[in-house]
């Protein structure tokens, strides 16, 4: 021991434990035995691992840095390893809480335990040291386990995902901190993810004594996250690939197919008397039977093959691998089948069918868009020719093209020709039974193809770029008309007009709105301008310019098909909405089992915890209206109140006596016209 002597005049007045060979202590300072009230005898022959709960014989501080450690689960020190020829002199140092003047004298200790997230120490050589209880909970370790982990044994891929480079660096650079989000392993083997951070703790002399591991749960945060990259990728009813995620998946079937000389086709289904459907039976058995088509179709299919559903009534069917043309055309023959069969929908039964275009890669098309078309082409040959048939993509289809110039052309002449008409749809006050408002629902009365709803020449409007015209005109032409209605009495009434995000790009609806206000003399504050949640999503310039301008100019803005979009609670906070429409699926679906009214309820407390108005879409039984009121929703509107009416007819319906009843709604008696009037709605 005689290194140990020849320390004797340096060790005077400081903690220390000196430690043989063997980790046992041989002697210590006096006030080590004052910190863990203790005696020498008591002390004597005691191994470092029982009073540090770490192996501290092979660490040396001159290549590692002292350690903080709890000494005995007492008091934490900083140790400091100094190797000797016979042992090791351990030097200990207790450092002195650091308080603001006034404030309470917490230790570094208490904030430990009580922290909210989980805490850790961990040894620079990766071996933990300690831990709070919200680690051991997140973990489902013992306290006493965690001394004999590793950093490896509960961060999962911390070798491959380089974390380790990290810790180096932090050791060698004046970096203090990393953050990270990683998976961790827990007792019971299952894997959670955590927010993880990892500080570095130096001591007085800057030199490094330990990290400092932090820990949350972010669970809740990686399933909605997963939700969201869902809704994002798949159609919200049918639980089908959407588009975007079609465009990709014809992509690497095209790839594939290049890879492999082998065929590929793409197959675009309409389904026959779907509007039908809709109409006679109402939206939600239209809902039922996309769900059942969806089923029916890919049961037709390979696991290579897709289905998707691109919107409304329309398919899509990706084939992989084909020999020859006729492996699609018995694909398409199984599904006309399958199809034909009777839909059994809430005890009716119904019948659809479908008609199928066919195009082929590489001979009708090399890329996604030219697929497509020509496949969309050649199904509207196959709908031509007596439907419930397949049609493969021929170049006489190019006849299609020049026929939908002659339709955009036609379109052009309509808008001269006053052949446009728009119908108002009432919104209704849930609690009140008050007509609040109109909703302006344009319709085109075709010469030669009759009345046509928006649906069937929106799209191409916005493709053609007719839409900026038909626009301004809708406009115009609502302002005056609900302008001429107040004039009459209905003071309080409000306008709704639907504009697409292409009308922002086209056009600069801001002046649109501002020459129709002054030509009606409507008030700005009895405007309401309607957009869809993915044409708010659009975030170009114009978009976001057009909406700011309009809000200056004191009109509303209000939502469409709320909730089916990928980031509704982000753009809710951006801009300023006065009120968001539920898409009808969330308030059709909730009568059925498994149904989705938690969603609609969650939008509705989301909504009006932002201050915001709430109207349901699409109400067409007493039942949707009970839900929709009973939960809070402010306003209602659907055929459950009214269809769409012509002007005529709604000015009937406000003025004139009741002469009808509809869907348990009776129409109201306008007897004193200076009044908005009344639903009499049934308890």
């Amino acid at each position: 021991m005689v290194a140990a002597t020849q320390h004797t005049a340096n060790i005077q007045g400081r903690a220390w434990i000196l430690v043989d060979q063997s980790g046992n202590c041989r002697s210590a300072s006096p006030s080590l035995y004052n910190w863990l009230s203790t005696s020498f005898e008591q002390l004597q022959g005691r191994s470092i691992v029982s009073l540090f709960n770490v192996d501290l014989f092979c660490h040396d501080s001159t290549s590692h840095g002292p350690l903080l450690l709890n000494l005995d689960q007492g008091p934490l020190v900083e140790v400091a390893v100094e190797s000797l020829p016979d042992g090791k002199m351990l030097w200990l140092h207790r450092p002195a809480p650091k308080t603001s003047s006034g404030s309470p004298d917490l230790s570094y200790e208490t904030i430990f335990e009580h922290a909210a997230a989980g805490l850790a120490r961990l040894s620079l050589d990766g071996c933990f040291v300690d831990a709070n209880e919200e680690f051991c909970r997140l973990t489902g370790y013992k306290r006493h386990e965690i001394p004999q982990l590793f950093f490896t044994d509960l961060i999962v891929g911390a070798d491959e995902k380089g974390l380790w480079s990290d810790l180096d660096r932090l050791l060698s650079s004046d970096e203090s901190s990393l953050s990270c989000e990683r998976l961790c392993l827990c007792s019971d083997s299952s894997e959670v993810w955590v927010d993880l951070s990892i500080s570095m703790v130096r001591g007085e002399m800057g030199q490094p004594c330990c990290f400092v591991l932090v820990i949350k749960d972010i669970a809740r945060l990686k399933e909605a996250e997963k939700e969201a990259r869902y809704l994002a990728l798949y159609d919200s009813l049918t639980g089908l690939p959407n588009r975007r995620m079609l465009e990709d998946r014809i992509d690497q079937a095209i790839i594939h197919a290049q890879r492999a000389q082998a065929g590929m086709a793409v197959l675009f289904l309409d389904l026959d008397r779907f509007k039908d459907i809709n109409d006679v039976f109402g939206h939600h058995n239209g809902d039922l039977l996309l769900v059942e088509v969806s089923r029916r179709v890919s049961g037709c299919l390979r696991k290579i093959d897709t289905v998707a559903r691109l919107g409304g009534d329309e398919f899509v069917v990706v084939l992989q691998d084909l020999d020859v043309g006729s492996s699609a055309s018995a694909v398409a023959e199984k599904i006309l089948t399958v199809l034909a069969e009777p839909f059994e929908l809430d005890d009716r039964t119904v019948y659809s069918g479908t008609s199928i275009g066919i195009a082929r890669f590489p001979e009708d098309g090399s890329d996604c868009e030219t697929l497509l078309m020509h496949a969309d082409a050649s199904m509207y040959l196959a709908k031509e020719e007596g439907r419930g048939t397949y049609r493969f993509y021929s170049r006489k289809l190019n006849k299609v093209h020049d026929e939908r110039l002659i339709f955009d052309h036609s379109m052009r002449l309509a808008l001269q020709q006053g052949q446009f008409f728009i119908e108002y749809q009432p919104r209704v006050d849930l609690q009140s039974g008050l007509i609040l408002g109109v909703e302006a629902l344009v319709r085109w009365n075709h010469p030669e193809l009759g009345v046509l709803t928006p649906g069937r020449f929106i799209p191409r409007a916005e493709e053609n770029g007719s839409i900026a015209a038909l626009g301004r005109w809708v406009l115009e032409e609502a302002c005056c008309q609900v302008a001429q209605w107040q004039e009459r009495g209905i003071s309080g009434l409000n306008l709704t007009v639907n504009v697409s995000g292409r009308q922002f790009r086209l056009s600069d609806v801001a002046d649109d709105v501002d020459r129709a206000l002054e030509l009606s003399g409507l008030s700005p504050h009895h405007l309401e301008i309607e957009l869809t949640e993915s044409a708010l999503m659009d975030r170009t310039a114009s978009t976001l310019e057009g909406l700011v301008d309009l809000r200056v100019r004191g009109t509303r803005l209000v939502i469409d098909d709320f909730g089916t979009g990928y980031s509704s609670l982000n753009y809710l906070q951006m801009f300023p909405v006065d009120c968001v429409k539920i898409d009808r699926s969330f308030i059709s679906a909730f009568e059925r089992p498994g149904d989705r009214a938690p969603i609609a309820e969650a939008i509705i407390s989301m909504a009006h915890n932002l201050g915001i108005k709430v109207c349901g879409e699409g109400v067409e039984t007493e039942a949707q209206r009970y839900f929709l009121l009973s939960r809070g929703c402010d306003e209602g509107q659907g055929f459950y109140f009214s269809q769409p009416l012509s002007a005529e007819a709604f000015e009937h319906y406000c003025f004139c006596e009741p002469v009808s009843r509809g869907l348990g709604v009776y129409f109201p008696a306008a007897r004193k016209t200076q009044e908005i009037h009344r639903f009499q709605l049934q308890a």
